[in-house]
C-alpha cells in the first residue's frame, strides 16, 4: 500500500506529544507480571528499530496488561480435545450449510469473479467464512495486540512465543498502513481477525482489495474477505478443477501404517493403487480412476472411525489451519453447500456422498 503523505504529515506534528505521554504513562501504569513486562520493552525496542512509528507503538503498548485465561486455549484446543465426529457434528450443521447457500447465492456475483480470477471454488471459500466466522457472526472477543503480546508470554514452547512475538510487531505495521480496525476491533484468542481470520504476517502478505476501492477492509468487506481468503490458497498451490479428496471404506485388515498421521510422513499412492489394496466407495463400488492426483489415507477417529482419501487441494485448506477435522470439516462443509439437496448434515462416512 502507497505511504500516505498527508498522514505522515499529521504523524509528525503528534510525534512530541505523544512521546511524552509515553513516559508518563509508563510511570503512572499499573505493574503486569515482571516478565510481561520485560517483553512489552523488548517488543516496543524491537517495533522502533524496524520502522514502526512511535504513536502506533504508544498507543498499542502504554498501559497494555496481559489477557487472562489464554494458557488454556493456547493448550486445549477442540480440533485437539475432540473427536472428529463431535468436531463434525458441531461445526457441519443444517443451520450453517442454509445460511452457506443463502450466502453463496446472494454474493454469487462477487464470488464467480474470484472463482475465475484465483481458480479456488465459490463453496469452499464461503465454507472456510462459514467454519472461521460462522459468516461474520463472531470474529472474536479478544483485543488482538494484548493477546498476541500475551502469548510471546505464555506460548507452549519457544517457537511459538516467537511467532507471537513477530506477529504483534506485524500488527503494529499494519496499523502503520491505515488499519487501525487492529486496535478498535476484536478478533481470536490468538490474535486473528476479520471475517476469515487472518493472522497479521497473512494480513500482510495475502490480503487482497475485492471491489476495487483501494482497501482491504476484511472485517466490513466480504468482497475484500473472500479475495484474501482466495488467494491465500491460491498463493500456497491451490490446483484449480481438482477436488479436495472423498470419503471412503476400508478393507477389513487394512495396514493401518499406510495411513498418514503427519503430513511429514505421508504414504501417496493413486487411487487405483489404493483400489488394489481393497478401499472402495462408502457404498461398497469401486473408487472413481482419479489417477491425475496422487492421494493419501487418513482417518482422524483412527480405523474404527470415518476415512478418507485425500488430495493435494486438502493439504492447500490445512495452511488455515493445521488439523484434519478443521480441514474436513471446511471441505464437507463447502460440498454440503454446493449440493443441490435439501441441506442435510453429511454422513462424517461420507454416506450421502
Amino acid at each position: 500500500m502507497k505511504w500516505n503523505h498527508s498522514k505522515a504529515l499529521a504523524t509528525c506534528c503528534l510525534m512530541l506529544p505523544l512521546l511524552y505521554n509515553s513516559a508518563a504513562a509508563q510511570t503512572t501504569a499499573p505493574q503486569a507480571n515482571t516478565t510481561f513486562n520485560q517483553i512489552v520493552s523488548s517488543i516496543r525496542q524491537e517495533a522502533l528499530s524496524r520502522g514502526v512509528s512511535a504513536p502506533t507503538v504508544d498507543r498499542v503498548l502504554n498501559n497494555i496488561q496481559p489477557v487472562p485465561g489464554l494458557r488454556k486455549l493456547e493448550y486445549f484446543q477442540p480440533e485437539s480435545v475432540k473427536s472428529y465426529l463431535d468436531y463434525h457434528n458441531s461445526t457441519v450443521t443444517a443451520a450453517r450449510i442454509s445460511k452457506g447457500r443463502q450466502l453463496m447465492a446472494q454474493h454469487a456475483t462477487t464470488l464467480a469473479r474470484l472463482e475465475k480470477q484465483y481458480g479456488v471454488p465459490a463453496s469452499i471459500i464461503v465454507a472456510v467464512w462459514g467454519m472461521e466466522t460462522n459468516y461474520g457472526a463472531v470474529m472474536g472477543n479478544n483485543e488482538i495486540i494484548p493477546a498476541l503480546v500475551t502469548l510471546a508470554e505464555i506460548g507452549k514452547n519457544d517457537k511459538r512465543r516467537a511467532y507471537f512475538r513477530e506477529e504483534a510487531i506485524l500488527a503494529m505495521k499494519i496499523i502503520d498502513e491505515g488499519y487501525s480496525q487492529i486496535v478498535t476491533r476484536k478478533g481470536s484468542w490468538a490474535g486473528a481477525f476479520g471475517q476469515t481470520q487472518f493472522m497479521p504476517s497473512s494480513f500482510l502478505k495475502f490480503a487482497r482489495d475485492g471491489d476495487g476501492d483501494g482497501r482491504k477492509d476484511v472485517w466490513n468487506n466480504v468482497a475484500d474477505a473472500f479475495a484474501s481468503t482466495a488467494n491465500y490458497l491460491s498463493s500456497h498451490g491451490w490446483k484449480t478443477g481438482e477436488r479436495w479428496g472423498r470419503a471412503v471404506q476400508l478393507p477389513a485388515g487394512f495396514d493401518k501404517s499406510l495411513l498418514t498421521d503427519k503430513l511429514a510422513d505421508q504414504t501417496l499412492k493413486t487411487p487405483d493403487q489404493w483400489k488394489a489394496l481393497g478401499v472402495k466407495m462408502p457404498n461398497g463400488t469401486a473408487l472413481p480412476a482419479d489417477n491425475s492426483m496422487q492421494a493419501m489415507m487418513i482417518a482422524p477417529d483412527g480405523l474404527s472411525g470415518p476415512t478418507f482419501m485425500v488430495y493435494h487441494n486438502f493439504k492447500m485448506i490445512m495452511r488455515y489451519n493445521s488439523s484434519y477435522k478443521y480441514a474436513l470439516s471446511v471441505s464437507r462443509l463447502a460440498d454440503a453447500i454446493s449440493a443441490g439437496q435439501p441441506a442435510t448434515v453429511p454422513h462424517p462416512g461420507g454416506l450421502n456422498q
